[in-house]
């Protein structure tokens, strides 16, 4: 979302409406799936994760199969999984803070290397940062070599997550 509202305050200032509004949806759209992801994440009191990756899957595989509902879907999924997703191995995490997650890194790995004491959890933040490279890496792969299959292929995908997810005991 950061790119997106970047490119929004470009459109806004260089005076592309119809630009300026598209991203505003696609904005606004991941707004309402962190909310419904929210709501879904503290309705399902068993397995939410579980819960939450197979409607994100749905919409996954909606945006596959419906092109005129691609970005939109795309825009929710997203948001549902960034408000389901609060921890990683224990520490506290944002989806969407790349940068803030290189950074924790960085300053983790500097305290470590120099023998300072400090939080020893900087790995998590260096190991969601390799997640998202590799999903990435993985999905600009797929997308290249594949092109919308990718999508019906990412919905599978979540779909076994939320069956993988559903199978852990709750903590």
């Amino acid at each position: 979302m950061s790119d997106n509202t970047t490119a929004l305050s470009v459109a806004l200032v260089s005076g592309q409406p119809g630009k300026a509004l598209r991203l505003a949806a696609v904005i606004g759209l991941f707004i309402v799936g962190v909310v419904l992801g929210t709501w879904l994440h503290q309705a399902s009191q068993r397995r939410p994760a579980a819960v939450v990756l197979a409607v994100v899957a749905t919409w996954l595989l909606l945006a596959y199969s419906w092109a005129p509902l691609a970005i939109a879907s795309l825009a929710l999924g997203m948001g549902m999984l960034n408000a389901s997703v609060h921890q990683l191995g224990g520490v506290n995490v944002g989806l969407t803070y790349v940068t803030g997650a290189l950074v924790k890194a960085g300053t983790g790995l500097a305290d470590w290397l120099s023998g300072r004491p400090g939080p020893r959890d900087w790995y998590w933040q260096a190991l969601g940062w390799s997640c998202f490279l590799l999903g990435a890496t993985v999905g600009a792969w797929g997308l290249l070599h594949l092109g919308i299959v990718m999508l019906a292929a990412v919905s599978g995908r979540a779909l076994l997550l939320a069956v993988v997810a559903y199978r852990v005991p709750a903590a």
